[in-house]
Protein backbone atom coordinates (compact mmCIF):
# COMPACT_ATOMS: atom_id res chain seq x y z
CA UNK A 1 0.00 0.00 0.00
CA UNK A 2 2.88 2.04 0.30
CA UNK A 3 3.90 1.70 -3.43
CA UNK A 4 0.70 2.95 -4.55
CA UNK A 5 0.62 6.16 -2.18
CA UNK A 6 4.14 7.03 -3.55
CA UNK A 7 3.26 6.46 -7.04
CA UNK A 8 -0.23 9.22 -5.91
CA UNK A 9 1.72 11.18 -4.45
CA UNK A 10 4.76 11.21 -7.06
CA UNK A 11 2.06 11.97 -9.91
CA UNK A 12 0.79 14.97 -7.74
CA UNK A 13 4.27 17.12 -7.32
CA UNK A 14 4.51 16.99 -10.85
CA UNK A 15 1.22 18.64 -11.45
CA UNK A 16 2.17 22.15 -10.66
CA UNK A 17 5.39 21.71 -12.54
CA UNK A 18 3.12 21.06 -15.79
CA UNK A 19 0.88 24.10 -14.77
CA UNK A 20 -2.08 22.62 -16.50
CA UNK A 21 -4.91 22.13 -13.50
CA UNK A 22 -3.60 24.72 -11.24
CA UNK A 23 -1.72 28.11 -11.74
CA UNK A 24 1.30 27.37 -9.08
CA UNK A 25 4.54 29.31 -9.78
CA UNK A 26 6.33 26.59 -12.13
CA UNK A 27 9.35 27.81 -10.25
CA UNK A 28 8.61 25.71 -7.18
CA UNK A 29 10.94 22.66 -7.06
CA UNK A 30 7.75 20.04 -5.74
CA UNK A 31 9.26 17.42 -8.37
CA UNK A 32 12.28 17.08 -6.46
CA UNK A 33 9.80 14.56 -4.20
CA UNK A 34 10.04 12.00 -6.97
CA UNK A 35 13.87 11.04 -6.08
CA UNK A 36 12.76 10.36 -2.34
CA UNK A 37 8.98 8.68 -3.41
CA UNK A 38 10.23 6.82 -6.57
CA UNK A 39 12.81 4.36 -4.67
CA UNK A 40 10.75 4.19 -1.68
CA UNK A 41 7.66 3.30 -3.53
CA UNK A 42 10.08 0.76 -5.67
CA UNK A 43 11.73 -0.85 -2.54
CA UNK A 44 8.20 -1.51 -1.40
CA UNK A 45 6.48 -2.82 -3.61
CA UNK A 46 9.14 -5.41 -4.38
CA UNK A 47 8.98 -6.30 -1.26
CA UNK A 48 5.08 -6.62 -1.79
CA UNK A 49 6.14 -8.96 -4.76
CA UNK A 50 8.89 -11.47 -2.41
CA UNK A 51 7.42 -11.35 0.65
CA UNK A 52 3.59 -11.26 -0.31
CA UNK A 53 3.59 -12.89 -3.72
CA UNK A 54 1.77 -9.75 -4.93
CA UNK A 55 1.84 -9.56 -8.59
CA UNK A 56 0.52 -6.02 -8.64
CA UNK A 57 3.96 -5.39 -7.22
CA UNK A 58 5.36 -6.02 -10.37
CA UNK A 59 3.43 -3.01 -12.41
CA UNK A 60 3.72 -0.74 -8.74
CA UNK A 61 7.41 -1.28 -9.05
CA UNK A 62 7.76 -0.35 -13.03
CA UNK A 63 5.65 2.69 -12.06
CA UNK A 64 7.85 3.98 -9.71
CA UNK A 65 10.88 3.77 -11.24
CA UNK A 66 9.25 5.50 -14.48
CA UNK A 67 8.54 8.04 -12.01
CA UNK A 68 11.95 8.15 -9.94
CA UNK A 69 13.77 8.57 -13.75
CA UNK A 70 10.46 11.09 -14.88
CA UNK A 71 13.30 14.35 -14.63
CA UNK A 72 15.51 12.43 -16.92
CA UNK A 73 12.99 11.15 -19.28
CA UNK A 74 11.42 15.00 -19.51
CA UNK A 75 14.69 16.62 -20.04
CA UNK A 76 15.54 14.12 -22.85
CA UNK A 77 12.72 14.76 -24.53
CA UNK A 78 12.75 18.71 -24.08
CA UNK A 79 16.09 18.76 -25.55
CA UNK A 80 15.79 17.02 -28.12
CA UNK A 81 12.42 17.92 -29.99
Amino acid sequence: MISIGCILISILVWLPSFNILFKFNPVKPTWTFTFILGPIGFITSLIGVSKYKWLWGILLAILNAIMFFSFFILMYIGYNY
